[in-house]
């Protein structure tokens, strides 16, 4: 966030307020490249065969996406729901040292 905060607004002042925008692509971790793992379907709970859904494993503590269901087996994808999308930081200076 210190990178981003000092490419746009630097320097500050207390009481001072900004939004900062930013694609993930530009300042952060951005997700893995495409959807992570293919299982065979027989291996996802049958209501959990539609698109965007949500599913919890043991010992992971991720989110886990149902990105495409075909017809033998399901893609999961194990991005993180913001990545590659837009985000904006409401900021407000607390103090300046």
């Amino acid at each position: 966030m210190c990178r981003l905060w000092r490419a746009h607004y630097d320097p500050q002042k207390f009481g001072d307020r900004h939004a900062v925008s930013a694609l993930s692509t530009e300042h952060m971790v951005v997700g893995l490249p495409g959807p992570d793992l293919e299982v065979p379907i027989e291996q996802v709970p049958e209501e959990a065969r539609k698109v965007d859904t949500l599913l919890n494993a043991p010992g992971y503590q991720g989110t886990i996406r149902v990105a495409e269901v075909q017809e033998e087996i399901v893609i999961l994808d194990f991005n993180h729901p913001l990545a590659g999308k837009a985000l904006t930081f409401d900021i407000t200076i607390v103090s300046v040292e």
